[in-house]
């Protein structure tokens, strides 16, 4: 099972990365949905989001942070609270999304947040995928090079030149970008094509990713340390507004450390469409997912053995298949949560 992790701040581009790989396609429409697209820097996912593509895909996208002022101390914990709970899963890949021209705080809160996690040994397993490359000089060589004075002092930079060095297929220069009114959509169109390509082949290598065990006090603890070391050049150079932020968070976090549980996370699931019935709906008792076992390919429960009265075929695939060994793939969330926990 591929079960992949997307981090990154907000309007970096997780959404779209996640439509294209959950669709496996680059046309327009399949890149707005299901996971709904922002169209500014401060992003629109607001809740944990699941995306089951079959039952051997399984795709998770995160809450962003965000580079606004007004972000307080307790929306910042929230985002952790609920971070923290749905990770604690085994994962075989995490993608790490960070915009071209953009590395702020918020790049740095997510990647303070990644090692937390899995510690800073993680960066030799963590892929990267740089966003908003939207010309061919935009890429992850000339990154590099407009950045090479950062590459000692900042993170972010360093983790990069790391990858481009010593893991160069870790590291994915992307552009989603898609105009439905261009006449001519060829150029853009390649650079999607190549995405979808090198993010296939990538989750094509499954690995194991643990999260460290730890209790969330420990995990708060930790973030704050590798977020103040990043801001005072620890570990990587100061990026503009963490200091503060940084500072605001450690004052306000006994407070807010104990904020709710996880009974009370939100999350969101999305299942591809039923080949069946052509319906996408998996949210009530008379239309579970299921797939079979022997290729994997998602439908309702319902429709399923309805189909196997008269087939002994996938409806997708034509492969043989046996009825009474179907995966059924809702979970509630207590479930979902307690699944292959550390």
């Amino acid at each position: 099972m591929v079960r992949a992790l997307i981090v990154g701040q907000s309007g970096a581009g997780k959404s779209t990365v996640t439509n294209c790989i959950f669709n496996n396609s680059i046309e327009y429409a399949k890149l707005i949905e299901p996971a709904e697209i922002g169209r500014t820097a401060d992003g629109c996912t607001k809740t944990l989001q699941n995306f089951i593509a079959t039952a051997n895909l399984i795709l998770h996208d995160t809450v962003g942070f965000s580079d606004r002022e007004e972000e307080s101390t307790e929306d910042l914990i929230k985002t952790l609270r609920k971070f923290f709970y749905h990770s604690r899963s085994k994962f075989t890949h995490v993608f790490f999304v960070v915009p071209y021209h953009r590395i702020s705080a918020a790049t740095t809160k997510s990647w303070a947040l990644i090692c937390s996690l899995f510690g800073e040994q993680f960066r030799s397993q963590i892929h990267v995928i740089l966003t908003h490359c939207d010309s061919s000089q935009l890429n992850a060589a000339n990154f590099l090079v407009e950045n090479s004075h950062l590459v000692q002092n900042n993170e972010i930079v360093n983790l990069i030149d790391y990858i481009y060095h010593n893991h160069p297929d870790h590291l994915i220069s992307c552009s989603l970008l898609a105009d439905p009114n261009s006449e001519d959509d060829t150029v853009n169109r390649r650079r999607r094509i190549k995405f979808l390509n090198e993010i296939s082949r990538e989750l094509g290598k499954p690995q194991l990713i643990e999260p460290k065990p730890k209790t969330f006090s420990e995990f708060l603890d930790a973030f704050w340390r590798y977020l103040y070391a990043m801001t005072l050049g620890l570990l990587g150079g100061a990026v503009h507004g963490v200091s503060s932020h940084a500072q605001r968070f450690y004052e306000s976090m006994n407070f807010f450390r104990n904020a709710g549980n996880e009974n009370d996370i939100q999350m969101a699931f999305h299942f591809s469409e039923c080949p069946i019935c052509f319906s996408s709906e998996y949210n009530n008792v008379s239309s579970y997912a299921c797939a079979p076992h022997e290729c994997q390919h998602i439908f309702h429960e319902n429709c399923l053995r309805h189909w196997c009265e008269t087939h002994d075929t996938c409806p997708t695939c034509r492969t043989n298949i046996d009825i009474d060994a179907i995966h059924i793939l809702n979970w509630n969330r207590t479930e979902f949560l307690n699944e292959e926990r550390i």
